[in-house]
Order: C-alpha cells, then structure tokens, then sequence
C-alpha cells in the first residue's frame, strides 16, 4: 500500500456568521433590562471555559472592557470543572492557549481551586462554587450552547452546565458525576444550577453559537432569571447548526488530531456517530460505526487525551504525547474511565491503515469508504475515498475540490496533516 487515492470535497452549508463581533456584544448588553445591568464600582466574575470556542479571546475581552466603561471591576476566572489537570496553573494555562492573558485582554485574570459550600439541592446534593466568583459583587457567564458528548436532553452543553460544573472546579465536577449516574446528567445539572442561580450574584450569561464551519453565528444574552427556560431553544438552534460528516456510511474514518480544545471528549461522539450507538434504533439495531483511526493530539490539549479510548487505533507517536495525570483526572473526575483506555497502536500510518483493512477484509485500498478529516470541530473541508466519486456528484451541499490524487507515505510511513 504506497498510497491511497482521495478527493478533496467542501461542505456548503446556508448559515449566519456574524462580521462585526465588538459591535454586536456592545448591543447586546445595552438591551440588557436594568435589572440585569452591573453598577459602577461593582466587582464582576467573567467566568470562561476550557474548549476551543472560536473567537473567544475577542469576546471575553470586549465583555470584560463594555464591563469596565460602565465603571465596573471586572476579572476573569477558569470555570473548568477539572480540567487543566484539575489546578489552578493548569487552567489559567488553558485560557492561555487561547490568546486569554492578563497582557494579551488587559482584564485580570484569577484563578484558583478554592471553592465554598453554598447549599443542598432538593435531590440532596451539595453545591459548591468557586471562592472568587461568590466573593464578587456579580458574575458573567460565557460559554458555548452545543450538544453535549455523553447525554440527550434539552439543555446539554451551555450556560447552566457551566454554571454548575465550571464553577463547581475539581471537587464539584467529582462530586456531580456521581450523581450523574443516580439521577441522570441533565437532572443532576439543573438541581445544581437552580440552587447556584438562586444564591449567587449571576447578572446574565452570554451564550455563544457557533455554524458548521466553527465560526460564531450568534452571540445570545441571556439574564440569569432566564437562562434555564432559554436554554432549550438555544440548544435546538445550536444543534441545527451543528458540523456533521457528509457520509452516513463508512468503512473508516481517520481523524488528524483529537484534544480537549475540539471537544469535552477529545473527539466529539456526535460527529463521529458513536453517541447515537448509545441509543438503539426502532428496530432494536444500532447504527453502523467506522473503526476510528486516531493519528495525534493537537498542541492546546496539552497532554490531555481523554477520549483517545473510544477510537479502535492510533499511534506511538500520539501515546508518547500523553499526560497521563491530566488525562486520568479528567477521567475519574467525570466517573467514566473508558475514555481513558489505550487503544491499539503502530509505529506508523502505513502499519495502522495495513491493519485496519485486514481487520474490515477489504483487499483493495481503494474500494474502502474512507473519511478523513482534521478534527471533529473543522469539517468545512475534508477527504474522501475514491469509493464515494458517485456520491459526492449526487449530493447538492457538496463540492469538489480536487481531482482524484494519490496521497502517498512519506519515508517514515506516515501520511501528512490536513491543512
């Protein structure tokens, strides 16, 4: 196998973008009604998570100095559950990894893993939150509305997850995922989410909506006596505007890079199919999944590779990048280890891909229906197989690129980053 034949195709979706980010935050927090307005001289928790949100300095920073002209005292804080390793310089440097200095926004930046006990939900659980965010006179949430990568409901990823596990830290991520499994995630997250919007100063969130090809398409403000009742229409716009691969059906599906910066799980099992196999189809089947070839982590990750078990192969040189105590407390703190199991791995590509082929009985390299992508955040662009040639011709959202090209090994047997 000295090369493999691909096409290069585009992904055409009719989605919003928004062109003016600074002026679109400006409006959005003067429509805010006063009550939800910060005062002057008040001090304001700008909490900020851990996933690679695009635009997200230019936000945080343009929140945090419209913040500063109403004469306020803004600073930010990691509201990360427990990543970063779970410490305090751990996520100051994943804000860091997203252009989020205290030199690069000119907004100070706090973080710390000291938390305070506010409270019992009505299911009997503890609530806590960070130390600095209660200490404030009011706290800003920002975070991504998208679906979540291990459960199905009306809220999923957004505002109040944030506002329950980010700002829980280390200790209430820990604490929440256990009670995950008692009460299921969305019930956990609410119950803790009502007791901390009812008891802590949240003056609005700010929900950030992103199009198929990871570019903001809204900028959503929310006050806090609205977030939860908001949520769900704002998941169901996110979900529509969600990446998806261009194929249903598929032999294999190789993946550049995986990292906490692309998704909460490395990879994000909506794209790649495997959160839908959680759920059995009318007839009682699951879906067909791709084997999943897993080739490197992505700088921003920062060792972090959780997720890298639930593909069937990948390589030593993605292994040798593991932290593996970041990747482990991560793990345990979210009471799912599978994620951090070692799949299968080669030396090289060529041993990898030799491998898979043998195991899915295709003889021919070029009769398996191969899609290959960067990561599952950036699917704008991607390569396919020559098996999907008819396909794509068929498919209206979908354009060619390239002609058909070989894309051969290099000397060590590895082929090349998509770019």
């Amino acid at each position: 196998m000295d090369s493999l034949k691909f096409i290069r195709i585009g992904q055409n979706y009719s989605q919003p973008e928004l062109t003016d980010i600074p002026n679109t935050i400006k409006m959005g927090m003067k429509q805010l009604a006063p009550e939800n307005l910060i005062q002057p001289g008040q001090t304001v928790a700008i909490a900020v998570g851990s996933r690679g949100i695009a635009n997200l300095a230019q936000i945080v920073q343009t929140i945090g100095h419209q913040l500063i002209a109403l004469g306020a005292h803004p600073f930010i804080i990691p509201a990360m559950g427990s990543h970063g390793g779970g410490t305090a310089e751990g996520q100051a440097a994943v804000l860091a990894s997203y252009g989020i200095t205290e030199e690069s926004i000119a907004i100070p930046i706090r973080s710390s893993m000291d938390v305070v006990e506010i409270g019992t939900t009505d299911l009997g659980i503890p609530v806590l939150c960070d130390r600095l965010a209660s200490e404030a006179d009011r706290i800003v949430i920002v975070n991504r509305i998208k679906p979540h990568t291990n459960f199905i409901g009306e809220i999923e990823s957004g505002l109040l997850k944030m506002i329950a596990l980010g700002l829980g830290k280390h200790r209430g991520a820990k604490i929440y995922h256990r009670f995950f499994h008692q009460y299921s995630y969305e019930k956990t997250i609410r119950s803790v989410g009502a007791v901390i919007l009812k008891k802590m100063p949240i003056a609005f969130g700010v929900g950030i909506l992103e199009n198929s090809a990871h570019q903001t398409a809204e900028i959503a403000f929310v006050p806090a006596a609205e977030i939860e009742t908001q949520a769900p229409q704002l998941l169901k716009k996110a979900k529509a505007w969600c990446p998806q691969l261009p194929f249903p059906d598929s032999d294999l599906l190789i993946i550049d890079r995986m990292g906490k910066d692309i998704s909460g799980t490395g990879l994000d099992p909506n794209v790649t199919g495997q959160k839908e196999s959680l759920v059995t189809t009318g007839d009682g089947k699951k879906p067909k999944l791709p084997k999943i070839f897993v080739r490197d982590l992505t700088p921003a990750t920062e060792g972090n590779a959780i997720g890298v078990g639930f593909a069937d192969f990948t390589t030593t040189r993605l292994v040798n990048k593991i932290n593996f105590h970041k990747t482990y407390t991560n793990a345990i703190a979210a009471q799912d280890i599978r994620g951090a199991k070692i799949p299968i791995y080669f030396e090289s590509d060529r041993e990898v891909l030799t491998a898979i082929l043998s195991l899915l009985g295709i003889e021919e390299p070029q009769r398996a229906k191969i899609i290959w992508i960067k990561n599952t955040l950036d699917l704008s662009e991607i390569e396919v197989s020559v098996a999907y040639q008819d396909a794509i011709a068929k498919t209206s959202n979908l354009s060619r690129l390239t002609d058909t090209r070989n894309i051969p090994f290099d000397a060590d047997g590895n082929l090349p980053y998509l770019c």
